[in-house]
């Protein structure tokens, strides 16, 4: 009984030496993640023309052609907007758009390292995979 014993306190003692290494070098490596205070200004303005370009599953899809750059820094000239299917406010600023009119759009920081192009937000990812959330459009 007692060399039974021993024997599965051996075991148990060598599976968590073997596992801890293991379970060390699996830690998700931190040090590429974005940092609050390296990220980019927490608002954005900008003036863009857009036309209406379809839909994906949950919202509205624009294509926008960035004017100027009003606040804060973006590195595209052209982004995807999506507009979320309830939100009605906004689908029809933007439907209503022909194509000399232009908008200021008014927008937060919503999240960096956006898995995908679109993000299920009204707003748009741009090419450094951050998300921006519409907070207002003015049309201009």
């Amino acid at each position: 009984m007692k060399t039974k014993i021993i024997i599965v306190l051996g075991l148990f003692i060598i599976g968590i030496i073997f596992q801890t290494p293991v379970h060390v070098f699996s830690q998700e490596n931190y040090t590429t993640k974005i940092k609050f205070s390296e990220r980019i200004p927490a608002d954005l303005e900008i003036e863009v023309k857009v036309k209406e370009t379809g839909a994906i599953g949950y919202a509205y899809c624009f294509k926008g052609e960035v004017l100027k750059v009003v606040r804060g820094t973006l590195p595209d000239t052209e982004i995807l907007i999506t507009v979320l299917a309830g939100d009605k406010e906004n689908y029809d600023i933007l439907s209503g758009a022909d194509e000399n009119t232009v908008y200021k759009l008014f927008l937060v920081y919503n999240k960096s390292n956006e898995e995908y192009h679109t993000a299920y937000i009204t707003g748009f990812v741009d090419s450094e995979r951050n998300s921006w959330r519409i907070i207002a459009i003015e049309k201009q």
